[in-house]
């Protein structure tokens, strides 16, 4: 991208808050938000709310895939990996994903746009240990790939699944749907 892609505005708010805004009006119980050293963007001090620090995040996603497990309170049942840079994604998606989790205890659950998968991906604690293997980019994807049976897809009209900001073109991608 160039720049600090989190901090680019997107209709008032930059593209860090409206991503965690999605997960805030959801029904996720709690949200870590895994960060460089350097920090992160306005992160706001709530009770569902906590910060992680990834000493390693030139590593990669996994990286931070594992600070994140790593501070996960004892018992937690399952896991919603969302990437900060889906300033698209509607909450209801992400209670959409949960409530599926729920109803049917299914280990993978993952949004769907005209058959396409898309973000978050909500992974069982079941599958906590392939999670905490991850090296390098690598996120769950890879999982979807191991455990395809065992993985329910969430077909959605949500758009935000799909679109991600990594170049300039992505960016104004995003700014045109905000527009419609």
């Amino acid at each position: 991208m160039g720049r600090a892609k989190l901090e680019l505005d997107l209709g008032g708010r930059t593209v860090f808050e409206r991503s965690l805004s999605a997960l805030l009006d959801s029904s996720v119980d709690r949200i870590l938000v895994v960060q460089p050293a350097a920090g992160a963007p306005g992160v706001p001090a709530t009770d569902r709310v906590q910060v992680v620090t990834n000493p390693h995040a030139e590593e990669g996603m996994a990286s931070s895939i594992r600070a994140g497990m790593a501070a996960l309170p004892e018992g937690t049942r399952a896991v919603l990996i969302a990437l900060a840079d889906k300033p698209l994604l509607k909450a209801e998606t992400v209670t959409m994903l949960i409530n599926r989790f729920h109803r049917e205890g299914v280990p993978i659950v993952y949004p769907t746009y005209q058959g396409s998968q898309g973000h978050p991906v909500l992974v069982a604690s079941e599958l906590f240990a392939d999670l905490e293997q991850l090296e390098g980019d690598s996120g769950a994807k890879l999982l979807l790939r191991k455990y395809v049976e065992r993985a329910v897809g969430v077909e959605t009209d949500d758009t935000g699944i799909l679109l991600d900001i990594d170049t300039p073109e992505d960016y104004a991608k995003c700014l045109k749907e905000l527009d419609e």
